[in-house]
């Protein structure tokens, strides 16, 4: 009983630091001037342009927080599984897979799309497509830690945005 009780509480603490300490701790290294050494530099360069990106593309942090915050974790794999077994030609194509199933107006949904086509290619996407595919059994457990990232780096961004425009 001793035994299973201390099991329990060594999966209670690791489940805490996946779910979620590594989601902060990815967002502060990604979104940090430090380099930590885990986070390649085009990743924080391009991050760091976020504000200005979403700016120009007339999206918020806060939409972009919500937007992610609906979309559950098996509408991601569903995401992830047709993309996989669609013959992938163009990044419109592609948004129209990932935003069909979403709760958007049509002008958000058009400013997602110029979004993506601005800032990624059909073959970042079909490189990111094959990396994810070499862990496929772990995608349920990626996604929760990849939403929990995305939103605290769009919130430390959307943070770092109105420090400066008080300024």
């Amino acid at each position: 009983m001793k035994n299973l009780l201390w099991t329990l509480t060594i999966i209670i603490i690791l489940s805490v630091l996946v779910w979620y300490l590594l989601p902060v701790f990815l967002a502060k290294s990604i979104t940090s001037d430090k380099s930590l050494g885990i986070i390649p530099e085009e990743i924080k360069e391009e991050v760091s342009g976020l504000p200005e990106k979403l700016e120009a593309a007339d999206l918020t942090e806060k939409e972009m927080i919500d937007l992610v915050d609906q979309v559950s974790n098996r509408e991601m794999l569903n995401i992830y599984e047709e993309l996989k077994a669609t013959a992938l030609t163009d990044v419109d194509q592609v948004a129209h897979i990932i935003l069909k199933d979403l709760q958007l107006t049509d002008d958000k949904k058009l400013s997602l799309v110029t979004l993506l086509k601005q800032n990624i290619t059909l073959e970042e996407i079909k490189a990111t497509m094959k990396e994810l595919s070499k862990n496929e059994e772990m995608l349920q457990f990626y996604f929760p830690v990849i939403k929990e990232t995305i939103k605290r780096v769009l919130e430390q961004k959307g943070n770092e945005a109105e420090v400066i425009k008080s300024e």
